[in-house]
């Protein structure tokens, strides 16, 4: 194939290339999209360069919305778990400690000793921050976590069980 033949069957990269940048052009006049706008014709290169600058900006901006959002939501969230955490430990300290007692009747000191192998299991993180227990918003109802309270009134009435005999 001659030099003349091979020039003839070249394309262009317009017909190769679609030429619409439109998916990354934002609403914003013409004349104020990327610079000065000139009458010249792009080399596809610098055309090339433009829409992966545009999406990498666009990627960018995706990215920095997410952190903001995940953020919010750490600080949001953070004061009610550490909250609830806390009132996990306060369940299970009480348990160990009334298990450990040895002035108390052995049948309340081995209930003792069955609700902390039973708070233990049910008052994992994975369980006391479950969906279940929140509303859309990721609130508790009424600031009361049902299996707390749950736990809460039986260490209650495990205490008053104690007092009695004492």
């Amino acid at each position: 194939m001659g030099k003349k033949e091979a020039q003839d069957s070249e394309i262009s990269d317009s017909e190769i290339w679609a030429d619409s940048d439109e998916e990354f052009r934002p609403n914003v006049p013409d004349d104020e999209f990327y610079g000065e706008k000139s009458g010249v014709l792009e080399n596809s290169e610098i055309s090339a360069l433009r829409r992966v600058h545009a999406k990498k900006g666009y990627l960018d901006g995706l990215s920095t919305a997410k952190e903001d959002s995940l953020q919010e939501g750490f600080d949001k969230g953070y004061p009610l778990g550490a909250s609830i955490g806390i009132d996990v430990g306060k369940v299970i300290s009480k348990l160990q400690f009334i298990s450990t007692m040895n002035e108390i009747d052995p049948k309340l000191k081995d209930q003792a000793k069955t609700y902390l192998e039973s708070a233990k299991e049910e008052l994992l993180i994975q369980k006391v921050l479950n969906r279940r227990y929140f509303d859309g918003d990721l609130k508790l109802p009424e600031d009361l976590h049902s299996l707390l309270q749950r736990w809460k009134s039986d260490i209650d009435d495990l205490q008053a069980q104690i007092k009695l005999q004492q």
